[in-house]
């Protein structure tokens, strides 16, 4: 076979290009022989997708059946609901429940966790659609090389302080959400003190986006008027200054709602938003659209990251 002529090491780095899917080119590439088999081992795993319950219990299974250096993913997707593989697609009803105590959740949500800590060593891009409880509204441990960071979904409704630290990461992406708790925007500074791009995309109008984007941007204590009360870490009642190495913040306030108290706050938001741009650089408003439906965030991804 003329294949064996070329060095290993040329074809790991083949491999390695051409395993930049949801996996399934590195599957195909292990089962076309032995000799590919073994020269994929390291590489197979570099960009990967896990859609539903089933998936995300099976891959954290064969991650823990491999050694170290077979671990080496990159780039993965995990979704808890599958996926559309096109826009016509019909999508199977096999997504994890949200309640807690329904059968395979528990399970479920361990093994969510145990994927991140097993490829955390090697991960680089990360992108999660979820609609199950989380504990963390970032992942549940440090990541030390990840450098872009997507969370497609509602923010957790409790807050717990985040100690997992992201030295790299430079893009962090929150989509799909529309309240969340304020002491989550003061943690990013912390866990995330490289972080240059915040790319925030609204599902419905947020009550308190506006207030803690003046405050951050502004450097002073939130407007004491704001109907949310704030408990802060230490009993502080600020928020602080937004980090320094931060140049970007795209703000997408979502599509303009059908209800009429939806879409006054809608537009209220919108031009809150856009007049805070022209006193910071750093703040951009996209203009509006509908926020990419959970079922076609790995289209997403493909397409963007």
């Amino acid at each position: 076979m003329s294949a064996y002529r070329l060095p290993p090491e040329l074809w790991t780095i083949i491999f390695e290009y051409a395993c930049n899917d949801t996996g399934a080119t590195g599957r195909s590439i292990s089962q076309t022989c032995m000799h590919f088999h073994d020269i994929a081992r390291r590489v197979r795993l570099r960009c990967v997708s896990v859609t539903g319950a089933y998936q995300i219990r099976a891959f954290e299974a064969h991650l823990q059946s491999l050694p170290p250096d077979e671990r080496q993913v990159r780039h993965i997707f995990v979704s808890s609901c599958p996926q559309a593989k096109s826009r016509d697609a019909p999508i199977a009803h096999a997504h994890v429940c949200r309640m807690p105590g329904s059968e395979g959740y528990a399970a479920t949500l361990a093994a969510y966790r145990r994927i991140f800590a097993l490829v955390a060593p090697t991960l680089r891009t990360c992108y999660v659609s979820h609609c199950i409880s989380r504990y963390s509204y970032m992942l549940p441990c440090s990541m030390p090389h990840l450098t872009s960071l997507v969370m497609n979904g509602p923010q957790p409704t409790w807050y717990a302080p985040t100690a997992e630290r992201f030295p790299s990461l430079r893009y962090l992406g929150f989509a799909g959400f529309s309240d969340y708790r304020p002491e989550s925007i003061d943690d990013l500074w912390n866990i995330a003190p490289n972080l240059e791009h915040i790319d925030l995309e609204i599902k419905y109008p947020s009550r308190h986006l506006v207030t803690d984007l003046r405050a951050i941007v502004r450097r002073r204590s939130c407007d004491v008027k704001s109907s949310r009360r704030r408990r802060m870490l230490m009993d502080d009642d600020t928020l602080r200054a937004m980090g320094p190495s931060v140049r970007v913040v795209s703000i997408q306030v979502g599509d303009r709602p059908p209800q009429a108290d939806l879409a006054l706050c809608h537009m209220h938001v919108l031009q809150a938003v856009q007049q805070l741009s022209e006193e910071d650089p750093r703040l951009v408003v996209k203009e509006p659209r509908a926020c990419i439906h959970h079922t076609d965030t790995e289209l997403d991804w493909l397409e963007n990251y």
